[in-house]
């Protein structure tokens, strides 16, 4: 299930336009956000804690919950932070 779950994240994260870095682990990096903390403290004000942290411009969003991961793909979909190239 927590394969499944990544591997959906990173598909639905890429069809929305974001750079996904493929993971074999339990998360997938999301971005490239020219501010990265603005995008995390985006989400984090909508309830969503992902963590900022590995190259710079990327966001780590581990797998979870069906529940999880629905809650941070409208949250993600709300994020206005500027990306790399815009």
């Amino acid at each position: 299930d927590l394969r499944a779950a990544r591997d959906d994240l990173a598909t639905r994260a890429a069809a929305a336009g974001y750079e996904v870095v493929e993971s074999d682990a339990n998360f997938v990096l999301v971005g490239r956000w020219a501010d990265r903390h603005r995008a995390w403290q985006q989400l984090l004000d909508q309830g969503v804690l992902v963590r900022e942290t590995g190259p710079e411009g990327f966001l780590r969003v581990s797998a979870g919950t069906p529940e999880e991961m629905e809650a941070f793909h409208a949250a993600l979909a709300r994020v206005d932070a500027p990306r790399m190239g815009e």
